[in-house]
């Protein structure tokens, strides 16, 4: 099916094989965005259980993703990068570092994510929040290291 000459899903054929993962727990990361976005990091969750009748998923070239080499992401680890990667300050450390619109992988993979057991703490708080807009993200940041800012500032 095309929408706008568009292809709007794949075929499970040997030919797509190579175009489809696993589902899985996947972090989504916006490759794209126009300069008049006010974030340049934009991310969203994909849960295995969202396509709980598919083994295999495929995401259309503008996405990057994020996922665990061995094993499956928990949930916690997941609304943890979320957390970090829709922050203002991961947003505005990524204007710094590339004055590009596009976001590519060389350019994740060299971000300086927090330690894991602060990436899963971060998680499981957002797991359970109910509002994990902009604000809220930089609030559960500021807790979970407002400890080391204060001892760097003394």
């Amino acid at each position: 099916m095309s929408i706008n000459g568009k292809p709007q899903y794949l075929l499970d054929m040997s030919e797509t094989k190579r175009l489809q993962m696993n589902n899985g727990n996947y972090v989504l990361l916006k490759r794209f965005t126009s300069k008049e976005e006010n974030k340049r990091l934009q991310c969203a969750l994909l849960f295995e259980n969202d396509f709980p009748m598919y083994e295999s998923i495929s995401t259309e070239n503008h996405l990057n993703y994020i996922t665990k080499t061995n094993g499956k992401m928990s949930k916690d680890e997941m609304y943890g990068l979320f957390v970090i990667l829709n922050a203002s300050y991961l947003d505005r450390f990524f204007r710094i570092l590339s004055g590009s619109t596009q976001v590519n992988a060389n350019e994740i993979n060299a971000i300086p994510f927090p330690a894991y057991n602060d990436i899963v703490q971060i998680g499981s708080k957002a797991n359970q929040s109910t509002n994990l807009a902009l604000l809220n993200c930089d609030a559960l940041l500021d807790e979970q290291f407002a400890d080391s800012f204060v001892r760097k500032a003394m």
